[in-house]
């Protein structure tokens, strides 16, 4: 040992111990010192491990360490970390101990792919102490996450939506996690499509909410499933999650139709008028099972002696009879009401009117056509006996003939002096001619028999 130094040897000397104890004392001071000397100078040891590969989202991982010492001769206790080179990439990375191995336990955040590096740390406990590293690689594959969309409550409306269209807006509509900017299509289906004519999505790609326009066929009702894919270009042929809701239509009755009914003027003839009603209908195509009622009424009830409506179920036509009477004469609002059975749940109507007016004239007391003669008719309405008055100038070889208002002639005689009497009490009420012919002249004129 030359030129080294003994220290214990002069600490043995300065203490006068005795000689056999001083070497004792050296040779036990002098192992401690070898023992230090040899044992703590390695450091601790583990295996390297290879690259990990595991698919984004997994659950957690556990890989068993080996190799694992202190690197001298197993006495000393030893500590591990762990960290990687991505801060966050993991939402667990920590060891799991157990009497037989270790194992380092971790497992990738969710939504979150790519390569990262652990490095695991094995320190002793030696003063100072020692360590060893070791790095391994994980790679997680990217998963295309599925898009995403809110359930959506069942839908309810009437029948005929405004402008025909029910908008429905939806929440929640993503392509996913936001590591993945993807765009999205939307693939819609209706299970009534006699109901539902088309539907469409107004979106715009990043927005979380998006409109679904579905539009209604007119006159229809019912309940329709309706199934929404949003779809994403992450890869996969179809990757939707589907949303599914109820659409119900309620039935709402559709007014009954009825065209419009022209104003009508006529004399005081004392017969029966027919106006013709067209353009009728149950209302709608999907209600050709209701059974119509119609009602007529007025507001001078006194201008006619009969006011009714005429109407055979199915027909698309049917007529109001009028008949003036007797010396009536003015103006009257008449309503025709044609009514459905079909209620009026949800908004409907069931009922629809057609208000004209009736104007009747004072009754006619002569007509001439081929002269300036006068003849006159009267009393007029007559219940037995008529009276013809006929102008002198007039008067020679003159014959008269009475026709129904059918044009059947009724009665006929001769003319003698310029007023006659001619009885017509045998004849049926309703409206007559009389034509008064005079050489190359003929008068005609009209009257009533009550």
């Amino acid at each position: 040992m030359r030129g080294v130094t003994c220290y214990a040897c002069e600490i043995l000397i300065k203490q006068k111990i005795k000689p056999m104890k001083a070497i004792f004392t050296f040779l036990s001071m002098w192992f401690m010192l070898s023992y230090v000397g040899v044992n703590a100078q390695n450091d601790p040891t583990i295996d390297q491990l290879g690259t990990v590969k595991i698919m984004e989202d997994d659950p957690v991982q556990s890989i068993k360490l080996t190799g694992m010492t202190d690197g001298d001769d197993g006495t000393q206790t030893l500590s591990l970390t762990a960290v990687s080179d991505r801060p966050g990439f993991f939402s667990t990375l920590e060891f799991n101990y157990s009497d037989s191995d270790t194992s380092v336990v971790f497992q990738s955040a969710a939504d979150s792919c790519g390569i990262t590096n652990i490095t695991i740390t094995v320190t002793d406990n030696e003063n100072p102490p020692k360590f060893t590293t070791m790095t391994f690689a994980v790679e997680v594959e990217c998963v295309n996450d599925l898009p995403t969309i809110d359930q959506h409550d069942d839908v309810v409306v009437n029948e005929d939506p405004p402008n025909g269209v029910v908008l429905v807006q939806l929440t929640g509509i993503s392509a996913g996690p936001p590591n993945e900017p993807q765009g999205l299509v939307f693939s819609l289906y209706p299970v009534d499509q006699e109901m539902i004519d088309s539907m469409k999505m107004d979106y715009t790609t990043g927005d979380d909410e998006g409109t679904l326009n579905i539009f209604i066929a007119r006159d229809t009702s019912g309940t329709s499933n309706i199934t929404i894919y949003p779809i994403d270009d992450g890869g996969n042929l179809f990757n939707g999650t589907a949303m599914t809701f109820n659409l119900t239509v309620n039935s709402v009755n559709d007014a009954p139709a009825l065209d419009a009914i022209g104003d009508v003027t006529t004399d005081n003839d004392g017969m029966e008028h027919i106006i013709d009603l067209t353009g009728i209908s149950e209302g709608a195509p999907n209600e050709t099972d209701q059974v119509l009622t119609f009602a007529i009424s007025s507001d001078n009830s006194a201008l006619f002696s009969d006011l009714l409506v005429k109407y055979v179920e199915g027909e698309s036509t049917g007529t109001v009879k009028f008949t003036p009477a007797p010396g009536a004469s003015g103006e009257a609002n008449v309503t025709v009401t044609v009514t459905d059975d079909g209620g009026t749940d949800n908004g409907g109507t069931d009922e629809t009117r057609q208000v004209f007016k009736i104007t009747i004239t004072d009754t006619p007391t002569a007509v001439s056509s081929l002269n300036k003669d006068k003849l006159i008719v009267y009393p007029n309405p007559v219940t037995d006996m008529l009276k013809v008055n006929l102008s002198e100038a007039a008067m020679s070889g003159v014959t008269y003939e009475i026709y129904s208002i059918g044009g059947v002639e009724v009665m006929s005689g001769n003319i003698s002096g310029n007023v006659i009497s001619i009885p017509v009490s045998r004849l049926n009420s309703g409206l007559y001619q009389i034509k008064v012919r005079s050489g190359d002249n003929i008068h005609t004129g009209r009257f009533v028999i009550k």
